[in-house]
């Protein structure tokens, strides 16, 4: 579907991507190549536009971080993203680690607003019924490990869960250029969009 961009003139122009690869293996199938730590997940949610693929993220009962997490073999300038919902938690994080760096930034989903951020940059785009795509941008080692993390409070990854506290995600995308584009499905390999033209 084309997509028009009005912002430097009245007859508008068409919103063309460049070619663009996501990293993540397995895109929106979280229990399969993901490390789950410290939660649960449960499939089949509703999610962005009404699809059923979603998945609700429960922290389980330990003083820890609760998240999952994937670790694809690239380097230099990325942009991580995820579509996110409030369950009953209200802070998602996302996190680049490797050895001695340690990057991270939180996300309202409640309010729609960037918390605290440790990355280059980071935005958040609603995407109604309150579901939001949050994206943060940084430069990072080869050996990052990327995290999809939840949280109960703006600036904390670690702590104490009580089983029940959730949240919804979907659509994972990591992919190397200074921003999001537009999602790309993966399943078991990485996938690349050819630009538009």
């Amino acid at each position: 579907i084309a997509r028009i961009d009005y912002t430097d003139s009245a007859d508008g122009v068409l919103l063309l991507e460049p070619s663009s690869t996501n990293r993540f293996i397995q895109s929106n199938q979280f229990d399969t190549t993901w490390v789950i730590s410290n939660a649960s997940l449960l499939s089949g949610q509703t999610g962005v536009g009404g699809s059923l693929n979603a998945w609700k993220l429960t922290e389980n009962s330990s003083a820890s971080e609760h998240f999952v997490r994937q670790t694809p073999n690239i380097g230099g300038v990325v942009s991580v993203s995820v579509y996110a919902k409030a369950g009953t938690n209200d802070f998602l994080y996302l996190r680049g680690v490797t050895s001695g760096v340690n990057i991270r930034t939180w996300f309202n989903l409640k309010t729609g607003v960037v918390g605290t951020i440790q990355s280059t940059s980071a935005i958040m785009k609603s995407m109604g019924n309150g579901w939001y795509r949050c994206t943060m941008v940084l430069t990072h080692d080869s050996a990052f490990e990327y995290y999809i993390g939840m949280s109960n409070a703006d600036a904390v990854s670690t702590y104490q869960g009580d089983g029940t506290g959730s949240i919804f995600i979907q659509y994972a995308q990591l992919e190397q250029l200074s921003y999001p584009t537009s999602y790309i499905p993966t399943s078991g390999s990485t996938v690349t969009r050819a630009a538009e033209t």
